[in-house]
């Protein structure tokens, strides 16, 4: 059966809309569910339950980490912004939320200390090294693996030496959709050669493995070489 599916897929004769790219499912997506397009469809009436898990998990081990001299983060991939406002606050930083589709940012709520921008053609629109902490919640998952290393050379570009890095990801049951993938553990230690990378916990999204990763950037040299494979 999922043979047929896929070459029904491949042929476009099945009901399903076909993108050819992840940014074009996206922004169909967030036509369709609005602000929620950001969250797992199997949770759209849980937003603010699923909101108050992440934050018990994941912000402790972000303010554990931070040394105080921080000033600008990164929200990396922020949709309408659900954790900007939040990020500004127990941080003290000033934020920058960047995301690829132009109406999940137009859905951010204003406020002073947060500067929303488009990305464009895959560039973040930030100069180099202007970057102390960057956060990517639920973000990577849904970039292809041939795309990656672009993404983390971006964020080797942005971030200022000896920079705090924050990400969250599914990382179990291993497995990879249309539009979204999970990865391994060790898959996403490796995916950042200038960071010192550990995993600090987890939750669980109805079936899936959540996992915390902190690093801080310590390559001033970026030529190590990515490991992840590069599928499709």
């Amino acid at each position: 059966m999922k043979f047929v599916q896929k070459i029904k897929r491949i042929l476009g004769i099945s009901g399903a809309k076909i993108f050819e790219t992840n940014i074009e499912y996206w922004e169909e997506r967030s036509k369709k569910y609005g602000a929620k397009a950001v969250l797992n469809l199997g949770l759209l009436d849980k937003e603010n339950e699923i909101f108050e898990i992440q934050k018990q998990a994941i912000i402790p081990h972000l303010k554990a980490a931070l040394d105080g001299t921080e000033q600008t983060l990164l929200d990396f991939g922020c949709g309408p912004g659900r954790f900007s406002s939040y990020l500004a606050k127990v941080t003290n930083c000033k934020v920058i939320a960047v995301d690829p589709i132009q109406s999940l940012l137009d859905a951010a709520p204003n406020q002073d200390n947060i500067s929303y921008r488009l990305i464009k053609d895959g560039a973040i629109p930030v100069a180099n090294a202007s970057i102390d902490v960057l956060w990517v919640c639920l973000v990577l998952g849904g970039i292809k693996d041939k795309e990656i290393p672009s993404v983390v050379k971006e964020f080797k570009r942005v971030l200022r030496p000896g920079s705090l890095v924050c990400f969250v990801e599914k990382t179990a049951p291993v497995q990879y959709a249309e539009y979204w993938r999970s990865r391994s553990e060790e898959d996403y230690i490796e995916m950042f050669p200038f960071l010192e990378v550990e995993k600090k916990g987890e939750y669980m999204e109805l079936d899936s493995t959540i996992s915390i990763f902190i690093g801080r950037e310590y390559f001033s040299d970026f030529s190590k070489t990515l490991k992840i494979s590069h599928r499709v």
